[in-house]
């Protein structure tokens, strides 16, 4: 493009110059002609002025020098009466305006004048008289044909050298032309590689520099361009690293961030604000609304100055605070909004546990006070002896109902708040057998026979106080509702990586409804049973603490009238080189 703008352009200049200097050469080579011819006929006119008066014949005259010189000859009187004319001649010439009025003028010296008229060739003839001594007058024009003789070497030499010009003129156009197109070639050449090397640069490879060009005047232009290129990669680095950084800090971040410009379409969804929605999809570019629920995004997306909270009106109904201001530019031009999103449902959730747990404790605390100060007060007025210590055994019942409960609490505060021992290597075949040692009473006097399986060699890592009382509250749990002539039975299995811990009884069963809440503190299947049992509601909440501060997890199987099974799995001790035991031995405690 920049080569045949450059092409077209001095082309043109070029045959505006030719044109003008062409035009130029013609004019002043007719005007050079012109005074030529006229310097010409006045010499012939006067050499015909000289002859007359010599009184050499006209005719001869015309003859030998005037057909030659291609001019008519006309001699008049004094008046203007023609008196003779060349074979010839033109008559009707000598009645041209301008020759009337020199035949009046009656001037002594020639003269030379252009006609009105034309030739043939649409030139001008030209016409030359001198006056003799006697009056006569002598008269040449220029003949019709324009001069066919050889007198007329002049105008064909005029003819040839304009002829000539043309030719030059045409060799020079063809030739500026042919220079024309050597130069722009030459002269775009650079120009169009260095377009192709910021074409490079335009399309991102700002890595890409211009190397020295061949013409010096556009030097400073690809150091510029260098330049601009060297800012701009650094400005990329720095973008792109921004952008880096920001994705990490938004993929990792344990709030949810989304941002939408002006027309409400998404900028920024980042992976826990997917979460929290349940989005799977790729959201930018998408209209919010499209994407969450209408309702859910007119609430959120509301600018806010303090947080907010909402609960979102999906599959998993989260509770979620959040916070939106506006995204402004330096002109403080508004182009849309960011949002930051909390899930607090789990929070809310804890929230609610610990309300449910004080108002349990409370509960718990309240109802064995109470049974204590009324069966207390009605003492004072009891004399009957069997009925004071009938009263007394409520009241103790009740005592270390409370201090249990107590001691659960603060078992359950301490396991919660990270306070237990060192961990140590466990010999888990001891630390059970000296729990079910504890229990062995409670389950001879329900006549609930104890059995203890080992596989292998169970080491646990852990603390053995706390290891103790997971066994005592699982085993404790599973006499309470074991029915008389029932079955406990505790299997310790060394696998693999772990010690898996087993306690089935034959009791009663738990319904299925109830397995999910039952590690819950003071949840309880049935109050009344469970109360009346002795049971704090926080055995099994104890149980999972220990099990999860162990490292380990626990499940549970039941159903009802079949008993109920916990399966507990702690980390083992054990040499990787070493093979799993596969020994076996079995241990009964009331039999």
């Amino acid at each position: 493009m920049i080569k045949k703008r450059i092409q077209k352009t001095f082309s043109l200049l070029l045959f505006v110059v030719l044109l003008i200097g062409s035009l130029s050469v013609a004019y002043f080579s007719e005007q050079e002609m012109l005074s030529l011819k006229k310097e010409n006929a006045k010499q012939l006119v006067r050499l015909l002025a000289q002859s007359l008066g010599e009184n050499q014949d006209v005719l001869e005259l015309e003859e030998t020098i005037l057909h030659e010189e291609g001019y008519d000859l006309y001699l008049l009187d004094s008046t203007g009466l023609l008196l003779a004319a060349s074979s010839d001649a033109d008559l009707e010439a000598i009645k041209d305006p301008n020759i009337q009025q020199l035949i009046g003028s009656q001037k002594p010296s020639e003269e030379v004048l252009a006609l009105s008229t034309k030739l043939k060739d649409d030139k001008v003839p030209l016409a030359a008289i001198s006056t003799l001594q006697s009056g006569r007058q002598i008269l040449l024009i220029e003949g019709k044909d324009g001069g066919g003789g050889k007198g007329l070497g002049i105008s064909q030499a005029m003819a040839r050298l304009e002829l000539r010009i043309t030719e030059t003129l045409i060799l020079l156009l063809v030739l500026g032309l042919l220079f024309i197109h050597f130069m722009a070639k030459r002269l775009v050449k650079p120009i169009e590689g260095l377009k192709e090397e910021t074409q490079r640069i335009a399309e991102g490879d700002l890595s890409h520099r211009i190397q020295r060009t061949q013409a010096k005047e556009l030097e400073a232009i690809a150091q510029d361009v260098n330049a601009m290129a060297d800012q701009l990669e650094s400005m990329s680095y720095d973008s792109l690293s921004n952008q880096t950084q920001l994705q990490a800090i938004l993929a990792s971040m344990n709030s949810g961030v989304i941002a939408v410009d002006s027309d409400n379409r998404i900028l920024i969804f980042n992976a826990f604000a997917r979460k929290i929605f349940g989005i799977l999809t790729e959201p930018i570019g998408k209209d919010i609304n499209d994407v969450i629920r209408r309702d859910d995004a007119e609430k959120i997306m509301r600018k806010s100055t303090e947080f907010q909270e909402l609960s979102l009106r999906h599959a998993t109904n989260p509770v979620v605070r959040f916070k939106t201001t506006e995204l402004v530019t330096n002109r403080r031009l508004n182009k849309g909004k960011v949002t930051v999103i909390q899930d607090v449902t789990d929070l809310k959730r804890l929230e609610q546990m610990r309300s449910q747990f004080v108002a349990n404790v409370s509960h718990e605390l309240k109802t064995s006070l109470t049974s204590i100060t009324g069966f207390a007060e009605t003492l004072r007025n009891v004399e009957d002896a069997a009925t004071r210590d009938k009263f007394l055994d409520i009241i103790d019942a009740e005592a270390q109902r409370l201090q249990r409960l107590i001691e659960d609490i603060l078992s359950l505060s301490s396991i919660e708040s990270h306070e237990a021992q060192p961990t140590e290597l466990i010999d888990a075949v001891e630390a059970t057998s000296d729990a079910l040692r504890l229990l062995e009473v409670q389950a001879q006097s329900k006549n609930v026979r104890l059995s203890l399986t080992v596989k292998g060699d169970p080491i646990i890592i852990g603390e053995t106080e706390m290891y103790r009382e997971l066994i005592i509250n699982l085993v404790d749990n599973a006499i309470k509702y074991t029915e008389p002539q029932g079955k406990v039975k505790i299997r310790l299995e060394e696998q693999k990586s772990d010690i898996l811990i087993t306690v089935q009884d034959t009791g009663v069963g738990i319904p299925q409804e109830h397995l999910s809440r039952l590690f819950e503190r003071f949840y309880r299947v049935d109050i009344s049973r469970d109360r009346a049992k002795g049971g704090t509601g926080l055995g099994l909440a104890i149980v999972k603490h220990i099990t999860l501060a162990f490292g380990g997890s626990i499940t549970v199987d039941s159903k009802e009238g079949k008993g109920t099974r916990f399966n507990v799995r702690l980390p083992a001790h054990r040499n990787l080189n070493q093979a799993v035991s596969t020994k076996t031995q079995t241990i009964k405690f009331n039999d």
